[in-house]
């Protein structure tokens, strides 16, 4: 068996570089935080990804959060936007199709044009540094270890959409007749 060469990490960003020229760093994949190495080669050995040179999120003081690496706006607490959604500390989950009108009717931080995420901008809040919750921190309060509905349908099955498991991260499909947790979302990538 041929053994494979390593290379340090600065080779892999000096690459980088020379292939993505006028890229900013700030821009990007960004690491996913795994800082325990559990094989050669794993993520927590080479740390590959982008790191961030200012916060990942900016409160904007209005009940929404903005990601500085995708410039999507979040809902900072969707427990606290009202009685549909639930009571302070404590959101109500929601039926797929219920969770789609509930966001398209969504007026927060001055804006109207909220939406349910899709499974790739709904993917991009997990940190894969922490779990249960893997997104909720200061930024995201009252974040429940459970799943939260994107709007992407589970091609397969089509009364299955795609959902992201906040204990742990992992995304798998979940029938719409069932009740997840939402985290209302505006913008693009």
């Amino acid at each position: 068996m041929t053994q494979r060469r390593r290379f340090p990490r600065e080779v892999f960003q000096e690459q980088a570089l020379e292939v993505l020229p006028n890229v900013p760093l700030e821009k990007g994949v960004p690491k996913t935080n795994q800082s325990t190495k559990y094989a050669d080669y794993d993520d927590g050995d080479l740390q590959t990804g982008l790191t961030r040179t200012g916060p990942r999120y900016t409160d904007n003081g209005d009940g929404t959060i903005t990601d500085n690496a995708t410039n999507l706006m979040w809902a900072k607490d969707p427990s606290d936007l009202g009685p549909s959604w639930g009571s302070l500390g404590n959101p109500t989950p929601k039926t797929w199709l219920d969770a789609l009108e509930l966001c398209h009717l969504l007026s927060l931080g001055g804006h109207t044009d909220w939406r349910l995420p899709n499974i790739k901008e709904l993917g991009s809040l997990v940190n894969y540094g922490r779990w249960d919750p893997c997104f909720g921190d200061i930024y995201f309060p009252n974040t429940q270890s459970a799943p939260y509905w994107s709007s992407t349908t589970y091609h397969n099955i089509t009364t299955y959409a795609w959902a992201v498991q906040c204990a742990d991260g992992r995304i798998d499909p979940e029938a719409k007749a069932t009740t997840q947790y939402i985290r209302p979302v505006r913008g693009g990538l």
